[in-house]
């Protein structure tokens, strides 16, 4: 496990093999994709305008566990999944606040210093997200210096995640943080999930 400054922590190759590769079969053929204007909502979420880096995009998302309610059948394997975060990060859940898959494709631009709308998961202390990488794709996630409590302005990246098949990452969702779309990759799959730990 690696474990960077501020609470990010990261394992490559998570989960056994073969699961890896259901999970990523199944996104890639199975799910309905539900296309959502903006990859986070712009009207809770405040924007630094200063940010030239900054470039909203549409995005795909597969609902598979939202506001108590089971929204698809792959809800299953992502209980076996959260066994796996549990004995791997040796954390104990327990809120299950959602699980959903997120699609970003190529926008036609190529500049890789851009990023969407910095946001947060969640403003609570225990909350924390776990961002599992479907594919292997560019795409950054970025991480920055600030949490909730200081806002959104001047926000300085931290760390560069680029995409890794079965990789997972976990880190307090008061954290803001940034997707991007793929350039040269046809499609960034990423399984988002936020809990509350004990």
């Amino acid at each position: 496990m690696k474990e960077l400054k501020n609470d990010i922590k990261i394992i490559n190759n998570f989960l056994p093999q073969s699961f890896a590769d259901s999970l990523e079969s199944a996104l890639s053929t199975k799910p309905i994709w539900l296309y959502t204007p903006h990859t986070s909502n712009p009207q809770e979420t405040k924007i630094d305008m200063s940010d030239k880096n900054i470039h909203e995009t549409t995005q795909f998302v597969h609902p598979i566990f939202m506001d108590g309610t089971i929204e698809s059948e792959m809800y299953e394997s992502m209980k076996t999944f959260l066994f796996f975060v549990e004995d791997k990060f040796n954390i104990n859940l327990k809120t299950l606040f959602r699980i959903k898959a997120n699609l970003l494709l190529p926008n036609g631009l190529k500049n890789p210093d851009l990023y969407h709308i910095p946001h947060i998961d969640d403003g609570d202390l225990s909350s924390y997200s776990i961002l599992y990488y479907v594919n292997d794709s560019d795409g950054d996630t970025v991480f920055f210096d600030k949490t909730v409590e200081y806002g959104p302005y001047n926000l300085k990246p931290i760390h560069r995640e680029t995409p890794k098949k079965n990789t997972v990452i976990l880190f307090p969702s008061k954290r803001f943080h940034s997707s991007s779309n793929p350039i040269t990759s046809d499609k960034r799959i990423v399984i988002n999930t936020v809990v509350q730990i004990k």
